[in-house]
């Protein structure tokens, strides 16, 4: 219908401003008839090409008596549904952190797996090594020539000793 108003009986445009809009109104047809585009209540296809919200009061193209409540619909409430979509984000994020710590947690139990094996190696190759190693028997101590020494017989200690305490009163006797 607007276009109509701005043609000229020869068929040419009034204007060449107007000749544009008509051209984007051609184009916003197509895309609605394609479903790329879908005018939603007050933004209908002549607000969005012009850019101009409708006069508050009044429609375009319809009786003065119709009013935008009767044409469009009573106005729907954005607070409900922005805050709809503050949840839908907020549970977006939500989910996204779990899903980075789910991640950082397996991470670490695989590293802490990888360090369990590692040190299970380790300690399987440390008693093997010793437990195919025999052990060495105690040398008998160094007889010393000095007659304040006394010499220890090497059948009264079995196990093997850096140092000694020995007797009554105590001394420190060295073995091995």
């Amino acid at each position: 219908m607007w276009k109509a108003s701005q043609m000229k009986s020869d068929g040419n445009m009034t204007y060449a401003s107007a000749a544009l809009i008509s051209q984007r109104i051609d184009e916003l047809v197509e895309q609605q008839t394609q479903g790329t585009y879908t005018p939603q209540g007050r933004e209908d296809i002549l607000t969005t090409t012009i850019g101009k919200p409708e006069h508050p009061r009044r429609v375009r193209g319809v009786p003065r008596a119709i009013g935008l409540r009767d044409y469009f619909g009573p106005v729907q409430k954005t607070t409900q549904s922005t805050n709809q979509y503050a949840l839908r984000q907020m549970d977006l994020q939500w989910e996204e952190r779990l899903r980075q710590m789910e991640q950082r947690f397996m991470g670490q139990l695989q590293e802490q797996k990888e360090m369990q094996n590692a040190l299970e190696e380790k300690l399987q190759s440390m008693t093997t090594g010793t437990l195919g190693v025999p052990t060495e028997t105690p040398t008998p101590p160094p007889i010393s020539t000095r007659g304040s020494c006394s010499v220890v017989e090497p059948t009264e200690y079995i196990g093997q000793y850096k140092l000694l305490v020995d007797g009554d009163p105590p001394r420190i006797v060295a073995v091995g």
